[in-house]
């Protein structure tokens, strides 16, 4: 069990294994973006992992409760905003962490198209979304980021994948479209693979993204699940 867990009761399996990912020290400024109860930055802020953490939510309540709660930190070391993340303005002299964890894979899209076209060069991507990965993937593979380190997790009988990206010095290198994490002998890893397969074959006979999901699914499955066939 990682230390983590001992030292910030409040947080998850999940967001554990996202603070795990992250090393000390190694951003000047960290988002929490789409922050919601905001365990995962106020961990960050209380283990002075970064000089800043930014608590980012478009819902008011969230915000204004969020900044009750956090008012014993010093006030230079964390900021609360009430807005879209594809609103927030990285400054560029500076090196960031955004996280997105908790969100769809189609918003973690849609805020990624907006910030890494600006500020890729200076910002990494901590990813963990709730849906949607295999398009996640893709758009990291055509957009020049890559995965650095990933990981995957189950929690309350769901399941998650991890991934931590950076902006690519070579863009010809091409991310998996499904991962690298799996392990054929792990049980949780195969019934994962079986819940996308089954979602994904309702679309194998169309020309679409979700047809081409599938087809990648069952490659992974007679490639590293051979022994289970």
């Amino acid at each position: 069990m990682s230390n983590n867990s001992n030292q910030h009761p409040k947080l998850t399996k999940r967001l554990t294994r996202l603070l795990d990912m992250i090393k000390p020290n190694a951003y000047q400024v960290i988002w929490d973006g789409c922050c919601d109860h905001g365990y995962l930055g106020e961990a960050l802020l209380s283990s002075n992992y970064t000089e800043q953490v930014i608590f980012v939510d478009i819902v008011p309540e969230i915000t204004r409760n969020l900044s009750i709660r956090l008012a014993k930190y010093s006030s230079d070391s964390f900021q609360v905003l009430t807005k879209s993340m594809t609103e927030i303005e990285p400054e560029q002299q500076l090196r960031h962490l955004i996280v997105l964890a908790g969100i769809g894979g189609d918003l973690s899209i849609e805020i990624l198209k907006e910030l890494s076209q600006k500020y890729g060069g200076y910002c990494d991507f901590l990813l963990c979304s709730v849906n949607r990965n295999f398009q996640l993937r893709r758009f990291l593979s055509s957009n020049g980021l890559l995965i650095t380190e990933e990981s995957f997790i189950t929690e309350n009988g769901r399941y998650y994948e991890l991934m931590m990206t950076t902006q690519l010095i070579e863009p010809e290198i091409k991310a998996s479209p499904v991962g690298n994490f799996w392990d054929g002998k792990n049980s949780h890893h195969a019934n994962y693979l079986k819940k996308l397969l089954n979602h994904y074959s309702h679309y194998k006979n169309q020309d679409t993204l979700e047809s081409e999901a599938f087809f990648e699914y069952k490659k992974l499955e007679s490639e590293v699940f051979k022994d289970n066939l």
